[in-house]
């Protein structure tokens, strides 16, 4: 159920294995395990990910009461609202989007705080 979860997430924000695994910061290969059901993701990567796609573990894992029926037509109404917005924005913008929900409070904080630095370097 995971691994099926996680690649209808991926596909239905429109990224690539390699973008999520940058993301949670794991090889590509190891990302592939999760989706292939040979591996799970650590207790931090799972958290990760529930940000990242913005879901429960309950919907990762496919326990969720309101769980919809596994298919990529079909979301959940999380999934959907949180999906509304990025079909109108660049592949570069979606990766750092996610990259940035996968960090904790103060990871975000040092993340905004180097975009900006970088923002000075750049005027």
């Amino acid at each position: 159920m995971l691994a099926d979860n996680l690649r209808i997430l991926r596909k239905s924000f429109k990224l690539t294995q390699q973008e999520v695994a940058d993301i949670l910061g794991v090889d590509r290969s190891t990302y592939t395990f999760y989706e292939a059901g040979k591996s799970t993701p650590s207790k931090e990567n799972i958290v990760k990910l529930c940000d990242i796609f913005n879901v429960t573990v309950g919907y990762l894992f496919g326990v969720e009461k309101n769980c919809p029926e596994l298919k990529v037509a079909s979301r959940s109404d999380k999934v959907r609202e949180s999906l509304d917005g990025l079909n109108e924005i660049s592949r570069n913008e979606k990766f750092i989007l996610m990259a940035y929900r996968s960090l904790d409070g103060e990871k975000k904080e040092q993340f905004v705080d180097a975009v900006k630095d970088i923002l000075k370097e750049l005027k």
